[in-house]
């Protein structure tokens, strides 16, 4: 089960890392996203997996699949903010997208998160 599926994840990440550098282009764009795939599956590695996303939106700031990997990374990180800048960026991109408008919908609360009255005044001075 699970070990199986990290093993071959672990042999894709040893593919992977040596051939990006010997290529170019979108070749080296759609290796950098299996990788960057390949990083997420382990929460031991998700720095690695952030990083690599930020790289290809450096080479490519329309590249919405990049976006939409570093929205989930985000999300299942807690950074609900970060989150929904990503998942807004691909809406820019994409504005029909339905995975992004989906996970959008689940983060964004009734409520703004900070602000005047927000979470963290309340937790200073406890619930009224």
């Amino acid at each position: 089960g699970r070990a199986v599926a990290a093993e071959k994840y672990w042999e894709a990440i040893q593919l992977l890392e040596p051939a990006i550098g010997r290529v170019e282009g979108k070749v080296r764009q759609n290796g950098r996203i299996l990788l960057a795939r390949a990083y997420m599956k382990n929460p031991n590695w998700v720095k690695q997996g952030e990083e690599l996303l930020l790289a290809v939106l450096q080479d490519d700031p329309k590249h919405l699949e990049a976006y939409l990997l570093l929205g989930n990374l985000y999300r299942s990180g807690g950074l609900r903010s970060r989150a929904v800048s990503m998942f807004r960026k691909v809406l820019d991109l994409k504005p029909d997208h339905e995975e992004a408008l989906a996970q959008l919908d689940g983060l964004t609360p009734e409520q703004p998160e900070s602000g005047p009255g927000g979470g963290f005044i309340k937790k200073i001075f406890g619930r009224s």
